[in-house]
């Protein structure tokens, strides 16, 4: 059935626009492809940056605690140090 409606528009039409018609659809197939395969690489990309946002802001949240506790050891340090070189208070 598909075939003897192809012969015919060849026969009526001629073969070129046949192909040329047949090359377009298949270049809107490739085209849609493509763009579906991207649709779905830039999808799995958002939900890479999300994951290493959140690893991000955990890591910031966690900062402000260590930060405090590096400056208290800093201190007491300074403290063993000036008593080890004899300094007073």
């Amino acid at each position: 059935m598909l075939m003897e409606n192809i012969i015919e528009l060849c026969a009526k039409h001629g073969l070129g626009i046949v192909l040329a018609v047949g090359i377009l659809l298949l270049c809107v197939w490739l085209v849609k492809f493509i763009v579906i395969q991207l649709s779905k690489a830039i999808d799995s990309l958002i939900r890479n940056v999300d994951k290493l946002s959140d690893k991000i802001e955990d890591h910031d949240k966690s900062s402000s605690d260590r930060s405090r506790f590096q400056r208290e050891e800093h201190r007491q340090m300074i403290e063993v140090l000036t008593r080890i070189n004899g300094y007073k208070k």
